[in-house]
């Protein structure tokens, strides 16, 4: 398949997970710049980082995405054209974080979410006000 338009500057937060391995080697596959932000793994200080290709990656940002201060800081490292959120249903406080540190970024990149309903219902929450 033809490559079309130029490379993004892609932030994939929960990059460790199985979406989210998914979505950098995609994304790399296409030749965008991807950054990741990855928690700690095992209640130790040590990184996740099962991030596939991961010597690949233009920056590994190392902390909790449902903390909007530590997001807002990865996201002034930018900029960045897209922001995946690549959580399960489970993780609504990480959808609440990112979406407000997007929404505050300047400039504002493209939001891409992945999840279940309660991430969805987080969404509705923090763009409209409403539950």
């Amino acid at each position: 398949m033809a490559k079309k338009g130029k490379p993004l500057k892609i932030l994939v937060c929960a990059a460790s997970g199985k979406l989210g391995r998914a979505i950098v080697a995609d994304a790399l596959d296409k030749d965008h710049s991807v950054a990741a932000i990855v928690r700690t793994g095992g209640g130790n200080s040590k990184p996740d980082l099962r991030v596939g290709r991961s010597d690949e990656l233009a920056d590994v940002h190392v902390g909790d995405a449902a903390d909007q201060a530590f997001v807002s800081k990865t996201l002034a490292s930018g900029p960045f054209d897209v922001v995946c959120v690549a959580v399960g249903a489970e993780a609504a406080d990480v959808v609440t974080s990112v979406i407000s540190a997007v929404a505050a970024a300047e400039p504002s990149p493209v939001l891409m979410m992945t999840g279940g309903a309660p991430a969805l219902v987080a969404c509705w929450v923090v763009l409209w006000g409403v539950a």
